[in-house]
């Protein structure tokens, strides 16, 4: 059952994935929350939607070991946030602390957090954190695809070896 996993979208085909994938230093560039075997929540460009998860080139699927209470919360949090805006200001702190290397403000984390836009590393955090499951030790306007990457590969998740991974 893919309800309430996550998906990890790598190895972009275009230049803004591209960017983010080196802003993060990974080959990570978008997560989504799958609310069943056919749809997934996407924060992207614009607003948060509701997508066919086969529209993604590569989709490498989480595997936690969820509670049916774990799915409802995970689906409904994430279900509850389609149609907010997108967190560009998120995103834009990312990169130029990447570019200058430097932390992001506590005073920007903290109006990043009151912004009602949301980025897809910090929308998949929030539904994941719903049902209980706190994977990052930070707040969730500061989550890139690069940390579910990390978590990813500690448990021997990903499958390096091929760069598809239909659903």
């Amino acid at each position: 059952m893919l309800a309430g996993q996550v998906g990890l979208v790598r190895h972009s085909q275009h230049w803004v994935g591209k960017i983010v994938e080196w802003a993060t230093n990974s080959t990570s560039h978008h997560v989504v929350v799958f609310t069943s075997e056919t749809e997934c929540v996407s924060a992207e460009p614009m607003l948060v939607r509701l997508r066919d998860p086969k529209t993604f080139h590569s989709l490498e699927v989480s595997r936690f070991e969820l509670t049916d209470d774990q799915v409802h919360a995970i689906v409904a949090s994430a279900l509850s946030m389609v149609h907010r805006p997108y967190n560009v200001p998120a995103i834009v702190s990312l990169l130029l602390s990447r570019v200058f290397s430097v932390p992001i403000p506590r005073f920007v984390v903290k109006w990043l957090e009151r912004n009602p836009g949301l980025d897809c590393s910090q929308l998949t955090d929030i539904a994941l954190e719903a049902a209980g499951i706190k994977l990052f030790g930070h707040d969730s306007v500061l989550v890139v695809p690069a940390h579910f990457e990390t978590y990813y590969r500690a448990h021997e998740w990903l499958n390096d070896q091929q760069v598809a991974n239909s659903v």
